[in-house]
């Protein structure tokens, strides 16, 4: 399950609606969406799920997990990835809708835009993401897995029914001759002063998959990417990050890092650091997994955390007191 957590700008009125994902193990592909309701006595009805659809790919395990759902008023606003599209459009259809609290009608899915991947085919890493300005325009960010993300917005505040902008590719770094675009993983936040702040995996032109930040101010273009955790080796790298926002403004951003396609002296080292994990060579090697470099069983590790309070000009390592400091201050905003 999915829930919808507090953003720059969705005030939470209710209990954050909950979207309830297929089963992996089965392969359904079928989407709901619960809506709680707080009772007088502070209890909870949990509602039966409102279909939306029966051929999504979400899941709830991917690095990035920016909001899926987004309530604004009385509406709700969900993205999703489907697994089937328009006829001869390759890549993953990445669609939107819309229930309202008051009247309880959902609209129909609407197409914003294909997020392409390795392949062709539809592909469940490309989970887009939703936000919202203090205005009520809505922004979505469509995923992709080691192709461009791609930027749109609703024309008009709190709808989705009222048209979208042309999606465009974002993120494009040129290095030399080369030219860098291979984005993964979206996390993305809205602030109160209208920044669009973004995270994801990004191919360098070294091929080191980095953590990367991007960012747009109010009435500007895409900021430059700027690498905020560059991994020790080339091959896979990947974080599970999720970036939030607190009622200050403050950025946090979570990750725990897992390396992969290692060579021999590197796994040795990893072995050494954990030896109770069972960490043997993945039986499926690919044809880019030759030699010494070889795909692991390996986990994630190491969790930590950066933080920005001066709206991603910079980042640091989280620091006990940037929790513990407004506890200290009786008049401040926590």
């Amino acid at each position: 399950a999915r829930l919808e957590f507090q953003d720059g700008n969705n005030p939470l009125k209710y209990p954050p609606p909950i979207l309830c994902l297929g089963d992996q193990k089965l392969q359904t592909e079928n989407l709901q969406l619960v809506v709680p309701r707080k009772n007088p006595d502070g209890t909870l009805t949990i509602p039966q799920g409102i279909k939306i659809t029966d051929i999504s790919k979400l899941t709830s395990n991917h690095s990035g997990a920016g909001n899926s759902v987004i309530s604004l008023g009385e509406k709700i606003h969900v993205v999703f990835p489907a697994s089937k599209g328009p006829p001869k459009l390759k890549g993953t259809p990445q669609c939107i809708v819309t229930f309202d609290r008051r009247t309880g009608r959902l609209t129909k899915p609407i197409l914003l835009g294909m997020g392409m991947g390795d392949g062709d085919a539809p592909d469940s890493h490309n989970i887009p993401a939703i936000s919202a300005d203090n205005k009520g325009y809505l922004h979505v960010i469509l995923s992709a897995h080691n192709q461009p993300f791609q930027y749109t917005h609703s024309l008009k505040p709190n709808s989705t029914t009222d048209g979208w902008t042309v999606p465009k590719n974002i993120g494009y770094v040129k290095k030399g001759k080369n030219v860098l675009y291979q984005y993964s993983y979206v996390a993305l936040i809205c602030d109160k002063k209208n920044t669009l702040h973004l995270v994801g995996r990004l191919r360098d032109e070294n091929a080191r998959a980095t953590l990367t930040y991007m960012r747009k101010k109010e009435g500007q273009g895409w900021e430059k990417p700027r690498s905020l955790v560059v991994p020790f080796h080339t091959g896979y790298s990947g974080y599970y990050h999720r970036l939030n926002i607190d009622r200050k403004g403050r950025l946090f951003l979570s990750y725990s890092y897992i390396g992969n396609y290692l060579s021999l002296e590197a796994i040795a080292a990893y072995r050494s650091k954990w030896p109770r994990e069972k960490v043997p060579p993945w039986k499926k090697q690919s044809q880019y997994q030759k030699g010494d470099f070889l795909h692991y069983y390996t986990k994630p590790h190491d969790p930590a955390m950066l933080m920005s309070d001066d709206g991603g000009d910079t980042w640091r390592l989280a620091l006990t007191d940037d929790f513990t400091s407004a506890l200290l201050q009786p008049n401040s905003e926590k």
